[in-house]
């Protein structure tokens, strides 16, 4: 691993920076001066900057040290091999200020967004996490807003129940977090759907906060991609008849679950639908069998223990407009 730059200037040890912001990066060559652009434009400067280069074959690694060359609140590593997701990991076991964040590669986040989110987890000491809206484009155009920042403000039951009844893209994984909590949190294996159980398990430590205004840009992931990764990620057969499996096993083990019929029921709903968004892809006739039985399933049995903020509700309905 190399880094590029001292950072004795800002890191000493009586002044640490309050915010760290951990860009995993990889294939990023043509978007990464943006979102390093946008990270030097914000109205707080309390920050630092680690990039971790997940050994991209690209130029990403002449941009970044390029970067790091010009601000001493940059600093760059390349990583020696391809870490995958433990790439995030590694960014987030590293930091050592109060507040942490990632921002991928190829997103943008406008200037006042860390002083915000700031000025939010200062005034809610039992909140671990807050985020803005958020937009996706898609060669740099507007697609849609993210169904997945709403904020989850009730007990942990119900705020595990809510997320698990709609994960949607999991934009809040992006927002800003007390680091020390949320280091107890990150996972020690991989598998698919680890974002969501990563979120699921911040919200044993606290709320979740929304600021009502778009301060996030992400590029959007065609959805292609996620079913491509059930293969790429499964560990073995189960994984991929069950694509969930994974979380759901690591949640029961860590104690991320609450004891409430809402919170089981949620959980078993979304493994039925992740099983039908599979199959319905690589194999739509039965693909399309299970979905139907799901929907009976919704309709005569879920629905009582649904337990759904209105504020996800009218989340799902802006996107769709």
């Amino acid at each position: 691993m190399t880094s590029s730059c001292d950072h004795s200037s800002v890191c000493t040890p009586d002044r640490l920076p309050r915010v760290t912001i951990g860009i995993p990066a990889y294939l990023n060559e043509k978007t990464i001066a943006c979102a390093l652009d946008s990270i030097l434009a914000q109205t707080s400067s309390d920050f630092v900057v680690e990039i971790s280069d997940d050994a991209s074959p690209d130029s990403i690694s002449d941009i970044c040290r390029s970067y790091a060359m010009r601000d001493s609140r940059i600093r760059y590593t390349r990583q020696p091999a391809n870490l995958k997701y433990e790439n995030f990991s590694w960014l987030l076991v590293n930091a050592r200020s109060e507040y942490f964040m990632w921002l991928a590669g190829d997103d943008y986040i406008d200037p006042t967004f860390i002083e915000r989110c700031i000025a939010e987890l200062d005034s809610h000491p039992d909140a671990v996490l807050v985020t803005s809206r958020v937009a996706f484009y898609h060669d740099g155009a507007f697609v849609k807003l993210s169904t997945g920042t709403y904020a989850l403000t009730g007990s942990w039951s119900e705020n595990v129940s809510h997320y698990l009844s709609a994960p949607g893209d999991n934009s809040r994984m992006y927002g800003l977090m007390r680091t020390q909590p949320c280091q107890l949190c990150f996972l020690a294996e991989s598998f698919y759907a680890w974002d969501w159980a990563f979120s699921l398990a911040t919200l044993r430590y606290g709320k979740h906060l929304e600021i009502p205004e778009v301060l996030v840009h992400r590029d959007m992931t065609p959805t292609h991609i996620y079913v491509d990764l059930v293969e790429h990620d499964a560990r073995h057969w189960i994984e991929r008849l069950v694509p969930l499996a994974g979380m759901t096993r690591w949640m029961w083990r860590h104690g991320s679950l609450p004891r409430d019929i809402r919170v089981y029921a949620a959980l078993f709903d979304l493994n039925i639908d992740k099983h039908a968004e599979y199959f319905s892809a690589r194999s739509p006739y039965y693909g399309r069998f299970v979905t139907s039985v799901h929907e009976l399933l919704r309709r005569h049995l879920f629905w009582r223990f649904r337990c759904r903020s209105r504020s996800n509700k009218n989340h799902q309905d802006a996107a769709t407009e």
